[in-house]
């Protein structure tokens, strides 16, 4: 399905780099996966808030090790690092709730239609 749609222009780095403050956009042309070089980079002393963007992902991974592949430029993946200060145990959730807040329903207004 989206070798039918048109690429999207690319992502403007000198832009994203200048974004608020607390984050640190780096932007790649391809990545295997976001997560993994995010993981790398926190490995190697990366603050929190870097962000990750990759304009085509060859080897992304989701639950149940589920792979996939994202063309070039045709949706917009990234990771971001984050160093909570609370143990794990605290925060199962997380991963849930940041996909509910970035989904289409969630930024819908409460009377719309859907």
């Amino acid at each position: 399905m989206t070798g039918d749609l048109p690429a999207r222009p690319p992502l403007d780095k000198d832009r994203l780099a200048a974004g608020p403050p607390g984050l640190a956009v780096e932007v790649v042309a391809a990545a295997p996966s976001t997560n993994a070089l995010v993981a790398e980079r926190a490995r190697a002393g990366a603050g929190e808030g870097l962000v990750v963007v990759a304009e085509h992902q060859t080897s992304g991974r989701g639950r149940l090790d589920r792979s996939w592949e994202t063309p070039d430029r045709a949706a917009l993946t990234f990771s971001m690092l984050l160093r909570p200060q609370v143990g794990a145990d605290e925060w199962p959730w997380l991963p849930l709730m940041t996909g509910y807040a970035v989904s289409p329903r969630c930024a819908r207004p409460a009377s719309a239609p859907g």
